[in-house]
């Protein structure tokens, strides 16, 4: 091989290298869509090739919701050993169609992939978001759902996460989690004792003046 050949290999190893490096530490700033677990989704371990292991991913968040009422989803990951981290959250309706919408209230560890209204919306992490260093866990990642101005019907959030000893690596262990909550009927705020004799009196006064008209001599 002569000296140009051998710079020619040389040089497309670096870049060939340089291309898969960055394409598995990109994940670190938030992996592509569509990686959730939901149906018809993939989730972390098309990429991180371990199973799951001795930890927990949970997604928390109240069991129903109003109509157009945002509420606080908490996602928190755990694993014994592990000290970097990672996760992709959606919304979906019963027809797998986005539902509600996101607000990132951290950007320094969430970031927000939005798109048409066709398809879905992914909270995910950042790389800050990693919490790189932070052994043993639990993380958290906090934002905000705002529920749909139109009725939904149940409404399921599925997560995947990876917990890794580095994230930019195709190793640590995967887990899927999901959710679902219901939509309810706005209460009526019951009524105060003095609200209640108030219109017991009112409905009283009402009969005795509907009695007084019958009895009117025509």
């Amino acid at each position: 091989m002569n000296h140009n050949s051998r710079l020619i290999c040389i040089g497309t190893f670096v870049f060939m290298t340089m291309l898969v490096t960055e394409g598995v530490i990109a994940y670190s700033g938030g992996a592509p869509d569509s990686f959730t677990g939901a149906p018809g989704q993939g989730n972390c371990q098309t990429c991180h090739t371990n199973g799951s292991g001795d930890g927990a991913l949970h997604i928390m968040l109240p069991a129903s919701y109003l109509l157009s009422q945002t509420l606080t989803v908490t996602v928190e990951l755990e694993d014994p050993g592990q000290w970097q981290w990672g996760f992709e959250l959606t919304a979906l309706d019963a027809s797998g169609v986005k539902a509600g919408s996101f607000t990132i209230t951290d950007p320094t560890h969430t970031q927000l992939s939005t798109n048409p209204p066709s398809f879905p919306d992914y909270v995910k992490q950042t790389s800050a978001g990693t919490y790189n260093g932070t052994a043993d866990g639990p993380v958290t990642w906090e934002f905000l759902w705002n529920a749909p101005e139109d009725p939904a019907g149940p409404v399921t959030f599925y997560a995947a996460a990876n917990a890794s000893q580095n994230i930019g690596s195709p190793s640590g262990f995967n887990y899927v989690a999901q959710t679902t909550i219901a939509p309810r009927v706005a209460e009526v705020p019951a009524m105060s004792s003095a609200g209640l004799a108030l219109l017991t009196a009112l409905m009283i006064a009402v009969g005795i003046l509907f009695v007084n008209y019958k009895v009117q001599p025509k």
